[in-house]
This record gives C-alpha cells, sequence and structure tokens, in this order.
C-alpha cells in the first residue's frame, strides 16, 4: 500500500452514510473519540439492515431536498470525502444548538462523541469498496489516473486540521 494513495475512511450504514453526503448530517456521533483530524471518506456500509428509516422522517425528507430517492441509495462504496474538523465528548445535558433535524440524525447521549463534519464533496460515481469497522484506510491506489490526483488534492489540498473548536 502506497501513502500517497491513501486516505482515512470510515463506514457508516446508509441512510446515515447519505445523510453525511447531502450535507444535512454535520454530526457524526460515537461511543468512541479518535485522533485523526483532516481528509475522511464516508464509505457506505453493505448491509441493508436500516433500509426502511430512508422512508420516514427526517431521511425521507432531507433525500427529496436532495434530490435523491431512497430506493438508489448506494451500499459497499465510498460516496463522499469531508474534512473530520474536530471531536467533542457530548455534555451530559446534551449538545445545545443543535437543529431538530441534526438531533434525530444522530445520537447526543451524555458521554458520547460528536465528530464535527465540514466541506462534504459527494462523490457523483461511488466508489466501490469494502468497508471496515471503526477508522480503517482506503487504498485508491487501483483507481485511473485522474481519479488519483483527484482525491490526492482532496486529500492535502482542501483539508487541513483546524485545530479544536469549542461547542
Amino acid at each position: 500500500m502506497n501513502e500517497d494513495s491513501t486516505m482515512k475512511a470510515i463506514t457508516l450504514h446508509q441512510p446515515w452514510a447519505m445523510m453525511v453526503a447531502i450535507g444535512a448530517k454535520t454530526y457524526e456521533t460515537r461511543s468512541w473519540s479518535t485522533k485523526h483530524r483532516g481528509a475522511i471518506a464516508i464509505h457506505a456500509a453493505k448491509t441493508r439492515e436500516h433500509d426502511k428509516l430512508a422512508y420516514t422522517y427526517p431521511f425521507y425528507d432531507a433525500l427529496c431536498a436532495g434530490g435523491l430517492s431512497p430506493k438508489w441509495l448506494p451500499y459497499g462504496k465510498i460516496i463522499a470525502i469531508c474534512n473530520l474538523t474536530y471531536v467533542v465528548q457530548v455534555p451530559p445535558q446534551g449538545m445545545v444548538k443543535l437543529s431538530d433535524q441534526e438531533y434525530q440524525l444522530g445520537d447526543f447521549s451524555g458521554g458520547r462523541y460528536a465528530w464535527g463534519l465540514i466541506g462534504v464533496e459527494r462523490l457523483q460515481i461511488p466508489i466501490p469498496a469494502r468497508g471496515q469497522q471503526r477508522i480503517w484506510t482506503w487504498d485508491f491506489g487501483d483507481r485511473p489516473p485522474h481519479e488519483q490526483l483527484f482525491f490526492r488534492k482532496l486529500r492535502d489540498w482542501r483539508f487541513k486540521p483546524h485545530g479544536k473548536i469549542r461547542l
């Protein structure tokens, strides 16, 4: 694996993965923290166990607003690249200043971690990839040269860590 053709990635189940890809979800909530900051690829898991949620509020409304149909969600593919800029532990009383939609798209229970995702670039053609649990390394070295250049530019130029942000 050539480090010049790798990027960190995280696998999310649908419809949450697409919520990040279309910008409807700006926080990924996890029970664990990470030290990673910078570019991270969003991978849509292969499993379809939460399919029916895409037809419920707020998922359905967000998909329709993004010009998408729940019928055509990609699975087992990299669907977006964004910038993981900060991670904060959710206080016991929960997060403040979040929209109702954001609350409904994540688990903001006290003690969990909210990962701030900005600068989302949704891929028009999702790329098949095998996901993993936790943060993993995606090797895009098998992609055509012009795609490798595109991913390197996204990873290296656009997404620079911004330090700590307090909420």
